[in-house]
């Protein structure tokens, strides 16, 4: 199992704030490179390619700064070197300050109509989450293959809490309000977008959400989730939406029984 950390990352000229989920051990810095899991913006030169690295020891969290300029820790000025953090830590690297966050976030998961998974990220503060046509991403980065392979699938969820995916054009996102999630169309958005089988109006810009709604959008399933959470799929072919289980229950959706339905469990 990776060593998950999820890190705040708040730019003081812009005031923009969002949350990154990171695998152990983050790099940091402004090389667009994937390596970079916290990727800050190359406009700022003082902030090195690869500025520094977090990882966690048997000891607790420890930074490394490998940069030219240096690092803020405590109060410390660390360059090229490295320090113990302490469990809520804070670094500042020029205009940013990135702190550890505790959070339980919400998962999208993404299926085609035949209930293959495709896809999933979590939902997390800041822009959230990008519904994308795969033609738009690769039009942006033509060297990019999508994330996607999957055969039928038109639409890839793109993380948008990285700044370089800012101004990509999105069929909608997820986002959190107030610690729930939140469905936003999007203006230019063609496509027709139902929220448990219901159409959901285009004049309706944002559509709260509840655990265990799925979103459609033209052939794709997007379902939202808490992670490790049980939940039954009604089988019906004119249903196939998320239900709490038992299997020995009617479904919430279209009262079909679930064990008489092909319904079945699928954990996270």
């Amino acid at each position: 199992m990776q060593d998950k950390i999820y890190l705040g990352i708040r730019n003081h000229d812009t005031g923009d704030y969002y949350v990154a989920a990171c695998t152990l051990p983050a790099q940091i810095g402004r090389q667009h490179d994937m390596r970079n899991q916290v990727l800050l913006d190359p406009r700022y030169r003082t902030v090195s390619r690869i500025h520094g690295m977090i990882e966690r020891t048997s000891r607790g969290f420890v930074y490394t700064d490998s940069s030219t300029s240096g690092s803020r820790v405590g109060g410390l000025v660390v360059r090229d070197s490295r320090v113990a953090l302490q469990p809520n830590f804070e670094i500042e690297i020029e205009n940013y300050t990135i702190s550890r966050v505790e959070i339980t976030p919400f998962v999208v998961l993404s299926t085609t109509d035949k209930l293959d998974e495709v896809q999933k990220l979590e939902v997390l503060p800041g822009r959230g989450i990008g519904v994308v046509e795969i033609g738009a991403i690769t039009q942006r980065y033509p060297d990019r293959k999508p994330t996607v392979q999957t055969p039928g699938a038109t639409l890839e969820l793109l993380d948008l809490n990285r700044w370089t995916n800012w101004d990509i054009e999105t069929a909608g996102r997820f986002e959190l309000t107030d610690n729930h999630p939140v469905w936003v169309i999007s203006e230019r958005s063609r496509a027709t977008v139902r929220r448990n089988k219901s159409i959901v109006p285009k004049t309706q810009e944002r559509t709260q959400l509840a655990p265990l709604d799925v979103i459609e959008v033209g052939p794709m399933r997007f379902e939202v989730l808490h992670p490790h959470e049980p939940r039954v799929v009604c089988g019906y072919d004119r249903c196939h939406l998320l239900n709490p289980p038992p299997l020995e229950a009617n479904c919430r959706f279209c009262g079909r029984h679930l064990a008489n339905a092909g319904g079945f469990s699928r954990i996270l």
